[in-house]
């Protein structure tokens, strides 16, 4: 039956997997290309607007902490379609400032991008991610959001084409040209626009024809209550040391990047990087939703994998930050090339680090999804999952621009990294279960699954004349 109404039904835009993929589109030209900026360091600016870079950085994510916070509420009163949209708009608005620092060197209007976006950027990331968490059946969901962390990824991989293209034959550490800013607010406007195409949580079907979930509207305080008492959830609160460090490569790898290498050279870094990323991300993905598994089998094998990862990665670049760069370098902007000695082990952590950055969050997010399938609280775990991420990089971007040494600031994020590591694992061995349906009223269970329990059900009862 379910096979049949998959096929009468086609790819509807109102199928869990289209709208998924919708959202990706929009992260790959959105966050994609503003992901390529805050890689090449420096905002893709000069490596002088380092600083800049850092007060913007710090003021985008503080506020992006407080609105994402509460973006659940505004999903569960509008829907995905209007945060969204709304969303998409602050980053071109954002790049705009960028453009305009590094050609006319004013504070004032990237310091307003950078709160327009917070602001914004909240509102977008706890759409698409609320679309991942709620739409996706319970084999799907690291597929659903490994999809959107990979389509990303290639937006990321499109502008870092693009600029490592137009800037491979300058060696010098000047910004990028100014065809990549035009280019980059082009794509955005355009990834802005189909935003539209979200339809309202009511209105998803699955390929069996049955709605995700029987929804309820709530007046703004209830709404705004409910979130609040995120703080109450201990299961989600356990998880917030990890969302709060899991972003911290976005701040110290840049500004290593902007430090030590010429614009040409960080350009090719993030290129093979985002490469990398597409790649992990919708691996790992894939990974968590392994059918041959039971579910709580493939949360110990996740955090088994990040452990490892963590502890690989932050080995690898202690070693380069304290033994082969030494302290003169440290207090220099040496600029150098991809064809100079020193590029080649900062290469491998850089793409390293930034595959750690990319497949930390589709676990976590994994994690989160993992302990509710209603769509009421799958929006409020969506903008907390931003909020707390938004909150690490803040604290990081405030530390950089307070003019702490790289050095100090890699230890910071090493000790906060391994301290996380412990409530993670808690949560994947104890509260991940095999499945939750049946234990949410208002979630509708998917016929394919109804019909295994049916058949466990009538092979569990004995025939007539055996007993």
């Amino acid at each position: 039956m379910a096979a049949m109404a998959s096929m009468e039904h086609g790819y509807r835009l109102n199928l869990p997997g289209v709208q998924n993929f919708i959202a990706g589109l929009v992260l790959f030209g959105t966050v994609g290309i503003y992901v390529a900026i805050s890689a090449l360091g420096a905002g893709g600016g000069k490596s002088t607007s380092v600083e800049m870079n850092n007060i913007v950085s710090s003021v985008n994510y503080g506020v992006f902490t407080v609105t994402g916070f509460f973006g659940g509420s505004i999903i569960n009163r509008f829907g995905p379609r209007w945060s969204i949209l709304l969303g998409a708009f602050g980053y071109p608005f954002y790049v705009a400032g960028l453009f305009y620092y590094d050609r006319v060197g004013n504070l004032a209007f990237p310091v307003v991008g950078g709160a327009v976006i917070g602001a914004t950027a909240s509102q977008l990331w706890t759409g698409v991610n609320y679309i991942a968490f709620a739409y996706a059946d319970e084999n799907n969901k690291g597929r659903f959001y490994g999809t959107q962390a990979a389509m990303k990824a290639a937006g990321n991989v499109v502008a870092s084409a693009l600029t490592l293209g137009l800037t491979a034959n300058n060696r010098s550490s000047s910004g990028v040209p100014t065809a990549v800013y035009v280019a980059f607010i082009c794509i955005m406007l355009a990834a802005m626009a189909l935003a539209v195409l979200v339809v309202k949580p009511e209105k998803v079907r699955r390929r069996d024809g049955t709605a995700i979930a029987i929804f309820h509207h709530d007046s703004f305080k209830q709404e705004f209550q409910a979130v609040a008492r995120l703080v109450f959830d201990h299961k989600a609160m356990l998880l917030v040391p990890c969302l709060i460090v899991a972003d911290f490569q976005l701040i110290l790898q840049p500004q290593i990047s902007a430090k030590f290498f010429n614009t040409r050279t960080r350009s090719l870094l993030t290129f093979v990087a985002a490469i990398v990323e597409v790649i992990a991300t919708l691996g790992f993905g894939l990974l968590l939703d392994h059918p041959a598994w039971p579910r709580r089998v493939r949360a110990k094998v996740g955090i088994l994998l990040m452990s490892l990862l963590i502890f690989g990665i932050y080995s690898g670049e202690a070693g380069w930050l304290f033994r082969v760069i030494s302290a003169a370098e440290l207090a220099s902007e040496p600029a150098y090339d991809w064809t100079d000695p020193s590029f080649a082990g900062f290469f491998v952590i850089f793409v390293v680090f930034n595959t750690l950055g990319s497949v930390a969050p589709v676990y976590i997010a994994w994690l989160l999804a993992s302990l509710t399938n209603d769509p009421k609280k799958s929006a409020a775990y969506a903008g907390l999952l931003r909020s707390a991420m938004a909150a690490g990089v803040a604290i990081g971007f405030g530390i950089a621009s307070a003019g702490v040494t790289i050095r100090t600031q890699f230890v910071i994020q090493i000790v906060t990294q391994f301290l996380a590591i412990g409530p993670q694992i808690w949560v994947a061995f104890r509260y991940v279960r095999d499945t939750n349906y049946g234990l949410e009223d208002d979630v509708i269970i998917p016929e394919e699954v109804l019909e295994g329990i049916e058949k466990v059900t009538m092979s569990a009862v004995p025939e007539k004349g055996l007993s």
